[in-house]
């Protein structure tokens, strides 16, 4: 059973790689939620129905992305805690084997 358990602890090179991966994909979704709330119009009162459909799109895009940003940013912080644990677990094991 241990064996297995062994097999299945992701090592903390893993997590940290995880960790880089989730927070590289926030970080370019942070920047397209940007550059859209940047260099879109903005809505005015007189606006075409063309107008008004763009406007809901980029609302749809702006909310779609400021959750990717929000969920990788989550899943990224969780990593780096999960990395520090296993490190510190990593660490731990040496010293003990190391004072035995």
């Amino acid at each position: 059973m241990a064996e297995m358990e062994n097999s299945l602890t992701p090592r903390p090179d893993q997590t940290l790689l995880g960790m880089l991966v989730a927070g590289g994909v926030a970080l370019l979704a942070y920047f397209l939620n940007r550059a859209i709330a940047e260099k879109l119009p903005v809505l005015t009162s007189h606006a075409s129905l063309a107008d008004k459909l763009s406007a809901l799109i980029r609302t749809v895009i702006i909310a779609l992305t400021t959750g990717a940003v929000m969920v990788f940013g989550i899943i990224a912080l969780g990593l780096m805690l999960l990395t520090v644990k296993y490190t510190l677990s990593y660490v731990q094991r040496v010293w003990m084997n190391r004072n035995s």
